[in-house]
């Protein structure tokens, strides 16, 4: 199919200096089928890959603490909600990518609670084989569900996907890198593991880039997008446990080993926000794992600072996003409370449409008619301080922050800041713009840079920095 124009340019900012985000990627061909029947693995033990050794990325090394485990509670963007009325809106053109996976699969009732709570995190719950599509044409993919825990500590499941390079592996096994996904979505048919070609081409793309660097890619969804309950959207302690479990779910999954122990992450927008949460935790959730550091590219900007401005800006979709989402912890965040009478009739475009549908879906009202009170993005900052929550002064590294030159989503001058702050704890910060790269188009700009300096890192090279001094 022909690629629709790349949505950065559906988010230009309307203010003067618009401090907005995104956290999305350019529209693509998606598609992805089921190719075998659900297959369920224990829950209480994780099985190593051949390579491995028990307890290496779960098990021992991180048991499971002692909890109970309940499937959360229904939500409207779950695969099983009832359908709510459509808003009296036009639909976009092409709509969003097509899920293609069986819901049955992501099905948490069918679970063992007693299972999943005694399972080690990173145990893989359940899995099977996806035929993958677009530039991960041939590629081998494992759809999979795996233990992971919320920002309580508490047992959660979290889906995602992994791939593996065709072909042997090389003498010693391959390394692990996760792969941190921008915005996509709420709903769970837009969980990147639900298509073939992790939601977007572009995606599809920089998986492809990976495996044809020898990695085996592990691709999170975070909780909540494909699995039941709301989609945590941007809550970073969840993020990070996704994506470090993810990277221990590789480790026992059958069929992809042997693996050698260093890995690393690389993110884009909201994943570079996963991506530096991931970072700051990496090291103690997989002590016997080898972290080698983070490619962070376009990353989300300090929500407790910028999301009162996201009601006032073109995209003002990523702004109900998050009230959708924060409304877990904040009742009186929910959009049919908090949006004016004519957005709140549009709620159904972010619990079951996904980026097409939700993010430019409510771009022709007033902006000064968005909220029912002025004080809701007050009230979303807030919660957002601890909710997305990213401390410069945990930066572990080493990191490659990767930023377009044009990107009108996130500010350039913003992630320079970003870097600015984190130089300030550690030297072992590399930062690259781009001339002439949006949003989107950074993680192809950036991609001979980014192969670059994770080959450096593997090799134990001493890290570039851009920090001065």
């Amino acid at each position: 199919m022909t690629p629709a124009a790349p949505r950065s340019a559906a988010v230009a900012a309307a203010l003067a200096a618009a401090l907005t985000f995104a956290g999305a990627c350019s529209t693509g061909s998606s598609s992805g089928n089921s190719a075998n029947a659900t297959t369920a693995s224990s829950a209480a033990t994780a099985t190593p890959s051949t390579g491995s050794s028990p307890g290496t990325a779960t098990g021992g090394s991180r048991p499971a603490a002692a909890a109970t485990y309940g499937v959360p509670a229904q939500h409207p963007s779950d695969w099983s909600a009832p359908e709510l009325p459509w808003p009296d809106v036009p639909r976009p053109d092409p709509p969003s990518p097509r899920a293609t996976a069986n819901p049955a699969f992501y099905d948490l009732t069918t679970l063992d609670p007693a299972a999943v709570a005694a399972a080690a995190r990173g145990a893989v719950l359940r899995s099977e084989k996806v035929a993958m599509t677009g530039p991960l044409a041939g590629v081998t993919g494992t759809r999979i569900l795996y233990r992971s825990v919320d920002a309580d500590g508490a047992p959660a499941v979290v889906s995602g996907i992994v791939l593996v390079p065709n072909g042997s592996a090389p003498n010693g096994g391959r390394r692990v890198v996760a792969w941190a996904h921008g915005t996509t979505g709420i709903a769970d048919r837009c969980a990147p593991s639900a298509t073939g070609n992790l939601f977007y081409d572009d995606y599809g793309q920089v998986g492809r880039d990976l495996l044809d660097q020898g990695f085996v890619v592990a691709a999170t969804d975070y909780h909540g997008l494909g699995t039941a309950g709301v989609h945590t959207y941007h809550r970073s302690k969840e993020m990070a446990a996704a994506t470090v479990d993810s990277v221990a779910a590789a480790h026992v999954l059958p069929d992809v080993g042997p693996l050698q122990p260093q890995w690393l992450v690389v993110g884009h927008s909201e994943g570079g926000l996963a991506a530096l949460a991931t970072d700051a935790i990496a090291r103690r959730e997989l002590p016997n794992l080898d972290y080698r550091g983070a490619v962070v590219a376009a990353p989300t900007p300090p929500l407790a600072t910028y999301a009162p401005l996201m009601f006032q800006i073109k995209g003002r979709g990523y702004a109900v996003l998050l009230l959708e989402a924060a409304a877990k912890v904040a009742p009186d965040l929910d959009p049919t409370v908090a949006l004016g009478p004519e957005a709140a009739k549009r709620v159904a475009l972010v619990t079951r449409g996904c980026w097409e549908e939700a993010v430019p879906g409510f771009d022709d009202i007033d902006p000064d008619k968005m909220l029912s009170d002025p004080a809701v993005g007050r009230r979303l900052a807030e919660v957002m301080t601890e909710w997305a929550a990213y401390d410069p002064a945990t930066v572990q590294g080493p990191l490659l922050v990767v930023q377009g030159e044009a990107d009108d989503s996130v500010l350039p001058p913003i992630t320079a800041k970003l870097v600015d702050d984190l130089c300030t704890h550690s030297r072992a910060v590399r930062y690259r713009t781009f001339p002439g790269a949006g949003h989107d188009e950074v993680m192809a700009a950036s991609k001979a840079d980014a192969a670059a300096w994770i080959a450096g890192r593997l090799a134990g090279d001493q890290p570039p920095s851009s920090c001065p001094g």
